[in-house]
This record gives C-alpha cells, sequence and structure tokens, in this order.
C-alpha cells in the first residue's frame, strides 16, 4: 500500500506537461489508417517491355502525389504476343478472378491495345462493374471498339507515321524512296496493316518498300544496299521470318545499326537506338494521364464528366547524334522538337565552374593591375624625391649652406655643404657638424 502511494505521489510531482502528455495517451483514440483503394493495372505486353517501364513509372509517381488516397496498384501482363490463344485466356481470367477476389479493384487500366480489348470481352466474367480507363491505346482500335461502355474513358494515342516521313523528307530532299521494316508476329502483321493504309496519305512520287517479316540476315542485308535516296521507317517488331522474338527496340537497334540510310521510327521508347527521331507520344505521360484519371474516378467522379484530352500530345523528337551522322543542319529542326543526347554548351553544363573562374580571373586581374598602378605610382614618388634633392642641393650650393640629416633625434655625424672660402673644403664636402656648430653664435645654437 505505501509503494502504491509512492507512485501516486512521484506521479503528481511531475512536471504539468508530463502529465497532461500521460492523460491524452490515454483518452486519444489511435489514428486509423485510411483504406486501400485497389487499381488494377493490365499491361498487353512483358513486364520488361521498354514502354511499360515507363508507363509504369508514371503511374507510380501521380499516385504517390495522393497519399490520402492510399491507392494500391497492382500489375499484371498478358505477355502479348508470347502468349495467346483461348486456353491461354481462359486461364488468365481464372488467375485473375481468383487472386482479387478478396481485393477487388476499384478501377481498372488497361495499357495498350491489346489489354483493353481482353477486358472489354471477359469484363462480365472478371469485374463487371469497375470502371476502365484505357491509356495507350491507339485510335484506330478504339474506332474498331466503339461504341466503348460509357464507364470505359480514356485518351486515344494517335501515331504520327504521315507526319514523321513528310519531316524526313524536309530533311532529306533528295529521298524518293521509302522502306517500312515490318516483322511476322501477329502484333506485327497488325502494324504493316496500319501502314500500308496509312501510305496513302504521304507525298506522290515516293516509292515504297515493304521489308516485311524477313529473316533478320537477310533484312540486314537488304538495309545495307539501299538504293541512293532511301529513308526507312520501323516500329521495331517482336518476331522476324526466321522465328526469332525480339523486344521492339532491340529490333529496332538491328535495324538502323545495318541500314545504309536514316531511320525514322513511332515510339519516343525507341530514341536512342539508332533512329532520327519522330512524332511520339511520351509513354511515361500516358502513365500519369492514365493516373490522374483514375484518381478523379477513386474522388467520386462520373467517367462522364470527365474532360479528357482528344489525344496524347505526339512531339517530334530528334537523336542530336543522327543529326550529326546524317548532316542534318540543327536550324532546320523545328523550335518545340524535343532533342535527346545534345551534349551541353560550356556555360550549360558548367555554368558554377565557369563564373567561379571567372571570379577568380577578375580578382587576378584586379590585383596585377593594382600592383602595376602602385609600382608606377612608387616610381614617380622616387622620382620627385629624387628631384626634389637635386633642387635642394643646388639650392644650398648656390647659398653657401650646409645640411644635415637628423635620424632619431640624434645630431648628425657629417653633412654635405659649401664650405667658406676661409675653410679650405671644396663645396659639397662633409661638414663636421660640431666644428659647424661651434662657428654659430651662441645664441643661435639653441634654436
Amino acid at each position: 500500500m505505501l509503494a502504491v502511494l509512492d507512485d501516486i505521489s512521484r506521479f503528481l510531482s511531475a512536471p504539468l506537461w508530463l502529465t497532461l502528455a500521460c492523460l491524452l495517451m490515454m483518452v486519444t483514440p489511435p489514428a486509423q489508417a485510411a483504406t486501400p483503394r485497389n487499381v488494377l493495372v493490365l499491361y498487353s505486353h512483358g513486364r520488361l517491355l521498354p514502354a511499360n517501364i515507363e508507363c509504369d513509372r508514371g503511374l507510380a509517381e501521380a499516385f504517390a502525389t495522393r497519399p490520402d488516397l492510399a491507392v494500391v496498384a497492382s500489375a499484371e501482363f498478358l505477355d502479348n504476343p508470347r502468349f495467346t490463344g483461348e486456353a491461354y485466356e481462359r486461364a488468365f481470367v481464372t488467375y485473375l478472378r481468383e487472386k482479387y477476389a478478396a481485393h477487388p479493384p476499384e478501377v481498372i487500366i488497361v495499357a495498350a491495345d491489346e489489354a483493353l480489348d481482353f477486358m472489354l470481352r471477359h469484363r462480365a466474367a472478371l469485374f463487371a462493374q469497375v470502371p476502365i480507363v484505357h491509356l495507350a491505346v491507339s485510335s484506330t482500335t478504339l474506332l474498331s471498339l466503339s461504341p466503348l461502355p460509357p464507364d470505359v474513358v480514356g485518351t486515344p494515342l494517335a501515331f504520327e507515321f504521315v507526319s514523321a516521313v513528310e519531316q524526313a523528307l524536309r530533311w532529306h530532299p533528295e529521298a524518293d524512296r521509302l522502306a517500312i521494316v515490318t516483322g511476322a508476329g501477329p502484333w506485327d502483321r497488325v502494324w504493316e496493316a496500319r501502314l500500308r493504309d496509312q501510305s496513302a496519305g504521304l507525298p506522290q512520287g515516293l516509292a515504297i518498300d515493304f521489308l516485311a517479316g524477313l529473316p533478320v540476315v537477310e533484312l540486314q542485308r537488304r538495309l545495307r544496299n539501299l538504293p541512293a535516296g532511301s529513308i526507312v521507317f520501323t516500329p521495331g517488331f517482336f518476331r522476324d521470318g526466321g522465328g526469332r522474338e525480339f523486344v521492339p527496340r532491340d529490333a529496332t537497334q538491328l535495324v538502323a545499326a545495318a541500314s545504309s540510310a536514316p531511320v525514322y521510327g513511332p515510339f519516343s521508347t525507341l530514341i536512342g537506338t539508332g533512329i532520327v527521331g519522330g512524332r511520339m507520344a511520351s509513354y511515361d505521360a500516358m502513365g500519369r494521364l492514365g493516373a490522374q484519371t483514375a484518381i478523379s474516378l477513386l474522388d467520386g467522379a462520373s467517367p462522364a464528366s470527365l474532360d479528357l484530352p482528344a489525344t496524347m500530345p505526339a512531339p517530334l523528337h530528334v537523336d542530336w547524334r543522327q543529326l550529326q551522322r546524317w548532316g542534318i543542319s540543327p536550324r532546320t529542326v523545328p523550335p518545340d522538337a524535343i532533342l535527346h543526347f545534345r551534349e551541353p554548351t560550356l556555360w550549360q553544363g558548367y555554368r558554377r565552374e565557369v563564373l567561379s573562374a571567372g571570379f577568380v580571373m577578375l580578382l587576378q586581374a584586379g590585383l596585377i593591375v593594382a600592383l602595376v598602378l602602385e609600382r608606377r605610382r612608387r616610381r614617380r614618388t622616387a622620382a620627385a624625391l629624387t628631384q626634389s634633392e637635386e633642387h635642394m642641393r643646388l639650392a644650398a650650393n648656390a647659398a653657401n649652406l650646409s645640411t644635415w640629416v637628423l635620424d632619431g633625434g640624434s645630431l648628425p655625424a657629417a653633412g654635405t655643404g659649401s664650405a667658406s672660402p676661409q675653410s679650405g673644403q671644396g663645396s659639397g664636402a662633409l661638414l663636421d657638424f660640431r666644428s659647424t656648430l661651434a662657428r654659430v653664435h651662441p645664441q643661435d645654437r639653441d634654436v
């Protein structure tokens, strides 16, 4: 009992702030964690496709701007075109349904054409009432699937094939032949058909050759022997005519390395493979826009109320190194183009170092100028002093005067001047001060 009373006494004698803190801890309930908001992201192709990596980064960064929503985004991959067919799709539907049965998504994001087509066909068996946001889906595919359900929204992606070729012709006015490279897989055949259809909009008189579905060795041989005046366009391909599998970026790199003509493409992920460029939408931007659309739906907005762009912007992307390789003048690049791999100027890359070096050089120059001016001032002072002494000497000689210099208040040992004729000493001879002082009247010596 005494021990309990002692504990109470110590508690009551504690500082007031400590007592209040203890009371608040007893009466304040712990903060409740935000309820997770589940979002399912379904990609058409494999996990390591560069477009998927960029898109996923944009999604994650946009969701991170709303920590209050506590979005939990789960990514799944159809791995098209490597895995296709009815049996595969049935297995994938079962996988998704069972995996997310306990944590169903509130919004579904589909990336690229195949994912949207898959989700629309299997929506009833999966998540019938969940709104869908599409991104990186071509406007051509959206037209073929229209009319879409009211709760399926997104921003179309228009591939700027014709405008990219027209820009290439402005840079290569001598070009009169276009080689279009595609592959042999299902995705590659879709792109071949799309490019054949859009080729009707190209300038008249441009000869077009489709290098479609060739084995890589044969394709590279054809590219090395392209006729003069050629340009090349390729989206890359997943499979060549020999059955070899590729990622489109790697296939494009092989095309650009073998081609004797400049190469252009439709995807921003192809920049850096050796192509000159093209008009391309950013997959990172697509991911951000898709996430912002999903956030609006999670906030309670209706799909019909969303004000989305008519299409994704597709600015001109250019590899600076390829401009130099193919002799394209930088002055012909449109001012709104996005330049990649351009080495910064000395000022752009080392502004701080340039400013520091400039300050040091100015300081050194200022010190040098100050030293030169000080040296010149001292020379003028020394010359003036010499001239003054010479004038004094001449005046003293003319007046038959002698001069002495007092140093520290002591009497000088000797001086110079003109002696009297009776002294027998010539003008300018050293004179003894004491002997000279002895000839001065006693009343004048104290002065």
